[in-house]
């Protein structure tokens, strides 16, 4: 039930206040650049605004789901949220597109921001508005460091050598091509300057589409064909997953699948939005894995909010993403500590190791730096921490005294790497250094690992990934990380699927029996259990745990016994719980499964939610009738404050409350 009430307050605000005009919103960036253009200059800006969808709330609905069912889950929500959140922006926009003020607008899920063209006069109009946290100059950045290719050299390819290069040897993958698993039916977005297609090590592994007839897109051009014009792209998507075909085994996981997204130009610069563009794109096009050899110097003022949103919703989509960590390593007197990792390498991961003493929010990338052949870390890494204390709303991960947030999260071979020429069909290039090169190394052990286990989680692919790391620092710290990858351990630690969460209902005939949990009930779990495997299980146990604290677990462990090939095992009232008289309405409750037999467990987890009384104060209109009438508080106005409360829960709230409060010494409360 829903009950909408007017909540009249007076207030009195004294002494002088400085209004916070419509420029506050401009970044410095874009603040300078509107100094050097004329009135009739198209400015290309991000519109981020303020609204952002509770990322934690999407990631606990999100983690109940499996595979593509969680990816489409994801998507449609955020779809819906922006389309919500952007209309007015929107509106006003298409009202100054027919005006010829702006073109080009390009809206986006993934994160709440909006790229378009657009005169000064237009920004500043913008800039008005109440529901726009940020406009920034979306600047065109040279990425990609020279170094990494000063010492290349070209090598033709000696069909049927089947070399296999020193970096994928190092990391023990072609052991792993051993056990049977060589990134077959894993699809890898390579982020990056584009990839030569035709390269005949990459026939069979590159992505297919009818509607994207070249195996990806570009977003520097804004066509489909994101043929590479720089050949960063091609020798990072030849680490991934390079087959040999040529003579040289270059690729981690041959048989995986690349998905070739161009969004820097021949010259290696791009800008942040199209780096979200594919990144958005390789969600919705159902992409597992991200590889993105790329990022913004701190110095450049890159979003970091649009960013760290961006990834807070693919981790929710169940995608990782290996990015690297920057090779400004050996330049700390130019890029000091916390800002040598570059943005997204500064990003947390989706597991934090219990080093990480200092806790904070989790997104969906692995940084990655580099190392060489005789295994040391190379000069040029990245090094962390980084520090997220003053980027609203995370703020988290402070730095001195604090300790920040630990990067990188691991290593990979980036020394003095041969991978695919751009330039040829069948050639090398050889003596490419760079933590690009380690990223695409750690992307194709992902693809490994999720070939043996498609429903590995990003968490969990984070955390096997640093546990099985050949140590060479103890401890995770911030030069190597937790290590250097190693592609048999991280495999061999992948767990394979088991009996795992399928359905669940509720009984609460001792409550009001309607099937939904609210205050004060006490309630019967009934549970199904899947086995959709390629082995049976034996006398399995399974439990629940859940940490919601208005949830009281009285009945959580039960013997499900054993599972043959696609076995369903439901039984009735198994579990049981007691519910808190005070639990919120829409409370969501996430409720962990181990499956467990004699020497192997299984994780899964499912939500339910809850119903009760949720109050909500919000749209406030200001009635200074006393005063200069504008809708405003103004110096020296008494002004009535309405406040609307809503109960957005599901039950009646009775003998409700309100109260008021303020910390500013401008206000003054009356009633």
């Amino acid at each position: 039930m829903k009950r909408l009430t007017t909540v009249i307050l007076l207030l009195l605000l004294a002494g002088t206040l400085t209004t916070l005009t419509g420029q506050s919103l401009l970044t410095t960036q874009l603040a300078t650049h509107l100094e050097q253009v004329s009135a009739d200059d198209m400015v290309r800006i991000n519109i981020t605004l303020k609204e952002r969808y509770d990322s934690q709330q999407l990631l606990r609905h999100a983690q109940t789901l499996r595979g593509e069912a969680r990816r489409q889950y994801v998507v449609a929500a955020l779809k819906d949220f922006s389309n919500l959140s952007q209309r007015g922006v929107v509106a006003q926009l298409n009202q100054q597109q027919r005006s010829q003020q702006v073109n080009k607008v390009t809206t986006y899920w993934i994160a709440n921001v909006i790229n378009c063209y657009a005169t000064p006069a237009a920004i500043a109009q913008l800039a008005d508005r109440h529901d726009i946290e940020s406009i920034d100059y979306d600047e065109v950045r040279l990425l990609l460091d020279p170094a990494e290719r000063k010492n290349a050299v070209a090598v033709e390819g000696v069909p049927g050598s089947r070399e296999i290069t020193w970096n994928v040897l190092k990391i023990n993958a072609d052991d792993v091509w051993a056990l049977g698993f060589n990134g077959d039916g894993i699809i890898v977005s390579v982020i990056d300057t584009g990839v030569n297609y035709d390269h005949l090590d990459l026939q069979g592994n590159v992505w297919q589409s009818d509607e994207y007839p070249k195996h990806g897109y570009d977003f520097v051009n804004n066509d489909n064909d994101p043929k590479d014009d720089n050949g960063h792209g091609t020798h990072c998507a030849g680490t991934v997953a390079g087959n040999g075909a040529s003579g040289s085994q270059t690729g981690v996981a041959p048989a995986a699948t690349i998905m070739c997204l161009k969004v820097l130009d021949a010259g290696g610069s791009g800008n942040e939005s199209g780096v979200w563009s594919a990144i958005q794109f390789s969600v919705e096009q159902g992409a597992h894995v991200m590889s993105l050899s790329l990022g913004w110097l701190h110095d450049w003022g890159p979003n970091r909010r649009v960013w760290r949103e961006s990834f807070d919703n693919s981790l929710a989509a169940g995608i990782v993403a290996s990015v690297a960590a920057g090779n400004e390593g050996d330049q700390q007197y130019s890029y000091p500590i916390p800002d040598n990792v570059r943005t997204p390498g500064d990003l947390p991961p989706p597991w934090l190791h219990p080093d990480q003493t200092l806790t904070g929010g989790v997104s969906g990338i692995i940084c990655v730096g580099a190392t060489t052949s005789s295994n040391q870390l190379s000069g040029f890494s990245g090094r962390g921490p980084v520090d997220w204390s003053s980027i609203a709303p995370f703020n988290d991960y402070p730095y001195q005294p604090e300790i920040g947030l630990i990067r990188p999260d691991l290593c990979a071979p980036g020394s003095n790497i041969k991978s695919l020429a751009y330039n040829s069909n069948t050639g090398y290039e050889d003596g490419w250094s760079g933590t690009s090169m380690a990223t695409p190394a750690n992307a194709g052990m992902i693809a490994l690992m999720l070939q043996k286990n498609n429903l590995l989680s990003p968490e969990q692919i984070s955390q096997i990934s640093e546990e099985t790391a050949q140590v060479m620092t103890p401890g995770k710290n911030n030069n190597t990380g937790s290590g250097r990858i190693d592609a048999l351990a991280a495999v061999n630690g992948v767990p394979l699927p088991g009996p795992s969460y399928y359905a669940h209902s509720i009984n609460d005939a001792a409550g009001n029996n309607n099937g939904i949990p609210e205050p004060g009930e006490a309630v019967l779990l009934t549970l199904a259990m899947a086995n959709f495997s390629d082995a049976p299980a034996s006398n399995v146990t399974v439990a629940i745990t859940t940490q919601n604290p208005y949830i009281t677990l009285t009945d959580s462990i039960e013997y499900f016994g054993d599972f043959a090939l696609e076995d369903i095992i439901e039984i009735a009232d198994a579990y049981a719980f007691e519910v808190a008289n005070n639990i919120p309405g829409g409370e969501q409750i996430t409720i962990n499964v181990t499956a467990y037999s004699d020497d192997e467990s299984w994780q899964s987890k499912f939500v339910i939610t809850a119903h009760g009384v949720l109050l909500s104060a919000g749209g406030m209109t200001i009635n200074d009738f006393a005063g200069n009438n504008n809708g405003n508080l103004d110096p020296g106005e008494v002004a009535d404050l309405i406040i609307p409360v809503s109960n957005l829960g599901q039950i009646e709230a009775e003998e409700s409350m309100a109260w008021l409060s303020t910390a500013s010494p401008w206000i003054t409360i009356n009633s």
